[in-house]
């Protein structure tokens, strides 16, 4: 058997990677591919948007694949990814968590000795104008993202002025001077994902268990909520907040809710299974979101 590629895509929470996933599922329908994804939360909620067929995702959920709790269990499902159909897998595509720092994947294949069986193929960077620099000065693992990139997307430019998307073009060829920059809208690029990549492997380490710029937490509502008083709490934390996702049963219906860089998405639902909001923030802003999950728990924003 040949090796096999696999295409990461990395991205700060809330870049476009999800659609960008589901634009590549609709293209490569004819594929075997499997797709891993990876949750920085506890709960899966981009591989339920994902509507996979159960023997084509792997999911892993409660830190980063990179981080030295889950790169175990992250190597694991990849060793077992190749037998997922009963004939040959033609690509495995992985989908890092928003706060990944990923130079450490291929000398993470090499060492576990998976470089045997799977190909490094494209590495895809999803980038958010409107957030990058402010992101890149306080995290560092959103400026790692672009420096082992192959390709980066600058995504939601019909969002931003021509002067900042050139801005950032600008920074991301700073530290990448190689990488294939894409300007996009909704994540929509024609990309071939296989392509053997060319970069040279970036120096890394193995992310702590816990990160101490994140925390995170998941809300439980007792019964439908009223989604305008909910919406407006959580929008509340904005300043320390980066990241607020989950399928809500609402007062009228289930509805899949989205907050990233100052924007909401919202969409109607048939179903979200388990009444649920995720939410991931900065951690000096770990006692707000606390009191807020409590609230949301005690039924305060239920109709």
């Amino acid at each position: 058997m040949s090796r096999t590629p696999v295409c990461l895509v990395t991205g700060f929470l809330g870049s476009g990677k999800t659609t960008f996933l589901r634009r590549l599922i609709e293209r490569y329908s004819d594929r075997r591919l499997v797709y891993l994804v990876n949750e920085f939360s506890s709960t899966d909620v981009d591989g339920q948007r994902l509507a996979l067929p159960k023997d084509r995702t792997i999911s892993v959920v409660g830190g980063s694949i990179f981080c030295r709790c889950l790169v175990t269990e992250f190597v694991e499902m990849l060793r077992a990814a190749r037998t997922y159909f009963a004939g040959e897998v033609e690509g495995v595509v992985v989908e890092a968590s928003g706060i990944a720092d990923p130079r450490i994947f291929k000398q993470m294949l090499t060492e576990t000795e998976l470089d045997r069986v799977y190909a490094p193929a494209m590495h895809i960077t999803l980038v958010d104008p409107g957030t990058f620099r402010k992101l890149r000065s306080t995290l560092p693992s959103t400026q790692a993202q672009v420096e082992a990139a192959d390709v980066v997307l600058i995504n939601k430019t019909d969002l931003y002025p021509t002067r900042q998307l050139t801005e950032t073009e600008a920074e991301i060829r700073g530290l990448n001077p190689t990488a294939w920059l894409i300007r996009t809208e909704h994540a929509d690029a024609e990309v071939d994902i296989f392509t053997e990549s060319k970069r040279i492997a970036s120096a890394g380490d193995y992310a702590l268990c816990r990160d101490p710029n994140f925390c995170t937490s998941a809300a439980h509502p007792p019964a439908p909520v009223t989604w305008e008083k909910l919406r407006d709490a959580v929008t509340l934390l904005s300043e320390g907040l980066y990241r607020a996702k989950g399928f809500l049963l609402c007062s009228d219906g289930w509805r899949y809710v989205d907050w990233a860089a100052g924007e909401w998405t919202e969409e109607s639902v048939e179903s979200g299974g388990t009444s649920e909001l995720v939410l991931i923030a900065r951690s000096e802003a770990g006692e707000q979101v606390r009191r807020l999950r409590q609230r949301i728990e005690a039924g305060t924003y239920c109709r």
